[in-house]
C-alpha cells in the first residue's frame, strides 16, 4: 500500500506540474505578447509625436519648403547643399532621450543629408515599414534589422508637411531591452511554479495515504467475501468515491447470498428446460415410433400406410421447426452474435413478413389488412425484423375470431392487432417466456424469439389484451 500512496503522489505530482506548467507558459506569453502590443503602441505615439514636431517646427518647414524647391525648381539664392541642417539638433536631441535608434528617411534628393537616410539602403523589412508610412500610415514590426545588425522593435511613422509626406521617422529599439523587463516577471513565474509544485507534493502525498487507508480496510474484507464470508461489511461511511466503493462492496456482500439463490434458480430452470425440451420431443418421437411399428409389424394396408407416412411427416416437420427455433433463440441469446443492422423501411419489411404469411392466412381463410400511416427508418437487421413480424402476424392469424388481422405503423411504433379471446394477466407476464403456450398449437418459443429479436435491436415488446382485441406493439425507443 506504500507503493500506491507513492505511485499516486507521483501521479498527482505530474499532473500538477503539466498543469501548473501549461498554465504558466500560457499565462506568460499572453503578458508577453500583451507587453508587446502596449510596448508598440507606446512607440506608436512616441513616433507620431515626433513626426507631429518635426512637421510643426518652424525650421523643418522653412527647410521643406526650400528641399521642394530643391527638388524641382532648383536652390534659392544664399541657400546651403543641405538645407536639413538646421534642425539636425532636433534630430539629435530625440536620438540622445530615446532608449534606441531614431532615423530620418527620406528618397531620392531629400536623402544623403546629415542624419537623413535614403529609404533604398534600408534593409527590406525597413524598407517595407517605410513604403506604408509614405502612404500616410504608421506601422510596426519585430525583426533581424540587418541595417542595425540586431533584433529590433520598428516603428515608422511619417511626417506630413502641408498634405506632403517626404520624410519618415524611423524608431527602433532592442528586443534584448524588452526582454529584460520581461525577464524578472518571468523568473516570478518560475518561482511560483517552483514553490507551487513543493507544497503540492507534500499535499499529494498526506492526500495519498488518506486515500490508501480505506482501500486496505476494502482489501480485506473482499478477501473475506472471497473466503465465502458473505455479509462482512466495511464500515466506511464517507461520501466520497471510495465511500461509494466501501458501500457498493457492503451491498455486493449482501446480496451474494440472495445471487447464489437466484443462481439456483437459473440452474433449476436450465433443467425445466431440458425437460421441456424432452416433453416437446416426446409425443412426435412416440407417434413416429409407433407408426414404423406398425408398418414393421405388417399391420397396415396400402391405404392406412400412406395415412401414417403422412403423419410422421407432419410430426417431422414438426421436429424440425422446434430444432430450428431452439436454434434460432440460442443464437439470439449469445452476445457474441453479431446483428447486421443497416437503415430499412419499416413498410417494406412488414410487406415481406406478410408476403411470407400470405398462405397460411389463404388457408385460414383470415385478411391481413395494413395500414400504412407512417414509413418510418429504422437500424435492423432486415432478415430478424422480418422474422420477428412474421412471427407476430402468424400468432394473430392463428387466435383471430373475425377472421381479421389488423397491422398499423406509427412513427414510433409497429402495431399487430386480432380480435379475439381476452389473455389473462398472468398469461400476459409469461406470454414472452420459452414453452409457454395458450393452447395446443405450435411449440411456445415463436414469442421468446420476437422478443429476443427486438431486445437485441433495443427496441421494446409488448402484448395488450382486453375483451375484444389483443395488440402486438413493438416500440423503436
Amino acid at each position: 500500500m506504500n507503493s500506491l500512496a507513492k505511485k499516486l503522489s507521483v501521479f498527482f505530482v505530474g499532473i500538477l506540474l503539466i498543469f501548473s506548467t501549461i498554465l504558466a507558459v500560457t499565462f506568460y506569453k499572453t503578458y508577453e505578447k500583451n507587453y508587446y502590443e502596449r510596448y508598440i503602441t507606446s512607440l506608436e505615439t512616441q513616433a507620431k509625436s515626433i513626426s507631429n514636431t518635426l512637421a510643426n517646427s518652424e525650421l523643418f518647414r522653412g527647410q521643406g519648403k526650400n528641399m521642394q524647391g530643391g527638388r524641382g525648381q532648383g536652390r534659392m539664392p544664399g541657400q546651403s547643399m543641405h538645407p536639413m541642417s538646421g534642425f539636425n539638433s532636433i534630430i539629435k536631441i530625440v536620438d540622445e532621450t530615446f532608449l534606441g535608434d531614431v532615423l530620418l528617411v527620406g528618397r531620392d534628393d531629400f536623402a544623403n543629408s546629415n542624419n537623413v537616410f535614403d529609404v533604398e539602403k534600408l534593409d527590406v523589412q525597413s524598407r517595407a515599414l517605410v513604403e506604408k508610412s509614405f502612404d500616410g500610415k504608421t506601422s510596426s514590426d519585430i525583426f533581424y534589422n540587418t541595417f542595425l545588425e540586431k533584433n529590433t522593435v520598428t516603428v515608422s511613422s511619417p511626417v506630413v508637411e502641408d498634405g506632403n509626406i517626404e520624410y519618415v521617422i524611423l524608431l527602433n529599439t532592442n528586443v534584448d531591452t524588452v526582454e529584460m523587463e520581461l525577464s524578472s516577471i518571468r523568473n516570478t513565474f518560475i518561482f511560483a511554479l517552483i514553490f507551487a509544485l513543493v507544497l503540492g507534493m507534500l499535499l499529494m502525498y498526506l492526500l495519498s495515504r488518506r486515500i490508501v487507508a480505506p482501500i486496505k480496510q476494502i482489501e480485506d474484507v473482499t478477501n473475506k467475501i472471497a473466503d465465502g464470508k458473505f455479509g462482512e461489511l466495511t464500515k466506511i461511511k464517507t461520501k466520497d468515491e471510495i465511500g461509494h466503493l466501501a458501500q457498493n462492496i457492503d451491498y455486493m456482500s449482501r446480496k451474494l447470498e440472495a445471487n447464489k439463490l437466484e443462481q439456483d434458480e437459473i440452474e433449476q430452470n436450465k433443467r425445466d428446460f431440458t425437460a421441456d425440451v424432452a416433453h416437446e420431443l416426446k409425443t412426435p418421437v412416440a407417434v413416429m415410433k409407433a407408426s414404423i411399428e406398425s408398418i414393421k409389424d405388417g399391420m397396415t394396408n396400402a391405404a392406412t400406410k400412406g395415412e401414417i407416412i403422412d403423419q410422421m411427416y407432419d410430426e417431422i416437420n414438426l421436429l424440425e421447426r422446434l430444432v430450428n427455433d431452439l436454434l434460432s433463440l440460442s443464437k439470439l441469446e449469445n452476445l457474441g452474435f453479431k446483428i447486421n443492422k443497416e437503415e430499412v423501411f419499416v413498410n417494406q419489411v412488414i410487406n415481406d413478413a406478410i408476403r411470407s404469411q400470405r398462405m397460411i392466412a389463404k388457408k385460414n381463410d383470415v385478411d391481413i389488412v395494413f395500414n400504412d400511416i407512417e414509413n418510418p427508418m429504422i437500424q435492423a437487421d432486415y432478415s430478424l425484423m422480418k422474422q420477428l413480424l412474421s412471427i407476430l402476424i402468424n400468432n394473430s392469424i392463428k387466435y383471430t375470431l373475425d377472421k381479421k388481422v389488423l397491422i398499423e405503423t406509427q412513427i414510433d411504433r409497429i402495431i399487430v392487432e386480432n380480435k379475439g379471446v381476452k389473455i389473462s394477466e398472468d398469461s400476459l407476464k409469461n406470454i414472452f417466456n420459452r414453452f409457454y403456450k395458450e393452447g395446443p398449437e405450435g411449440n411456445g418459443l415463436g414469442l421468446a424469439i420476437a422478443k429476443e429479436i427486438a431486445n437485441r435491436h433495443g427496441f421494446r415488446i409488448e402484448a395488450i389484451s382486453d375483451v375484444e382485441t389483443t395488440k402486438f406493439i413493438v416500440y423503436f425507443d
